[in-house]
């Protein structure tokens, strides 16, 4: 038997690991009443992480941010691809900050076969990849992150107000109506912006 919060919270995992989730089923894995099901999936959809559906429930796209860990295997082609295109405006010699992010990340993977450039990240991961880089490496200071393997915070605000780049590359969890990079996180926004 689970209590309610814990319950809702292994509810959640399961539809971010297969998309839908069926009130028959949760029912039977939790040893509970459909009716429990359902209002734990009515209070879920409230909180806008969930659609409900007749006899089940789908995962509300961008309602949850996967961890850097998660988000680093999806798509990884196409991240690779994005970020072979980003090589091509990055002029020999520059400096530039790489933002936090799975796609930036394998930008990263690309510029430590490379050398002579002033790099600034926020990002943990980024930063591993290019210490063994021929570039020079600044990793901004602030509090540390764990969803995105990042930092962020006045420190890392301050230090970005305080320097001067050729160019930028951050990522994005996607684009809000087309206005723009978007991401379920308030203070990788901030930093971005």
């Amino acid at each position: 038997m689970y209590l309610v919060g814990e319950r809702r919270k292994l509810i959640l995992e399961d539809l971010m690991s297969a998309g839908t989730v069926y009130v028959s089923d949760l029912a039977r894995k939790y040893e509970v009443t459909y009716e429990t099901i359902r209002k734990d999936l009515t209070h879920l959809e409230q909180k806008g992480l969930l659609i409900k559906s007749h006899g089940g429930a789908t995962l509300k796209q961008r309602a949850i941010e996967h961890p850097f860990q998660v988000r680093k295997k999806e798509n990884n082609s196409y991240k690779k691809a994005i970020a072979r295109k980003a090589l091509d405006f990055i002029p020999p010699n520059s400096s530039m900050i790489i933002g936090t992010g799975s796609t930036t990340f394998e930008l990263a993977n690309l510029l430590c076969m490379k050398s002579g450039f002033k790099i600034f990240t926020d990002s943990l991961p980024v930063a591993s990849v290019l210490i063994e880089s021929d570039n020079q490496v600044f990793l901004f200071g602030g509090e540390l992150r764990r969803k995105s393997s990042s930092v962020f915070g006045g420190w890392a605000v301050s230090m970005i107000n305080d320097i001067h780049v050729d160019l930028c590359f951050i990522g994005t969890d996607g684009f809000s109506n087309m206005t723009g990079p978007s991401t379920p996180s308030s203070s990788d926004a901030f930093l971005d912006r």
